[in-house]
């Protein structure tokens, strides 16, 4: 039986990130939800939930009253559109600021030679021996 080869991975090239300008996005999304978008939806909430912008019902029309409820659901599935909107905002803008620092932490690790570690280990405290004076097995 033949065995087909898997190169489905082959045709991708190599993966650069540029931390800065993830970062960069991560602080732009955080300032747009919070100077900009917060502050507007949070208005249109306050209306939106007070009745401010509910139509009044007439006993008599009762076309109004279908009417009514309508844009009522309307409303509230406005706000519920709005939150959800900027809890996706904070979402996109922590997992980026994440990502970048996480690769940037990856980055380094990948740089580090032998010597580095050696170096930097060569500088640390030694590990204090167990209380009890016995030698544990490593």
């Amino acid at each position: 039986m033949a065995r087909l080869e898997d190169d489905r991975t082959t045709a991708y090239g190599p993966v650069e990130v540029d931390l800065t300008g993830l970062t960069d996005f991560a602080r732009a999304l955080h300032d747009e939800q919070s100077q900009r978008y917060a502050p507007v939806a949070s208005s249109a909430i306050d209306v939106f939930q007070s009745g401010q912008a509910t139509v009044l019902a007439d006993p008599a029309f009762a076309e109004l009253g279908l009417a009514r409820s309508a844009h009522q659901l309307s409303l509230d599935q406005a706000v519920q559109l709005l939150n959800a909107y900027s809890v996706a905002l904070v979402a996109l803008a922590d997992t980026a600021g994440e990502i970048a620092t996480r690769y940037a932490g990856s980055d380094a690790f990948a740089e580090a030679k032998v010597t580095d570690v050696g170096g930097q280990l060569s500088g640390a405290s030694p590990v204090p021996p167990p209380a009890d004076g016995l030698r544990r097995p490593v």
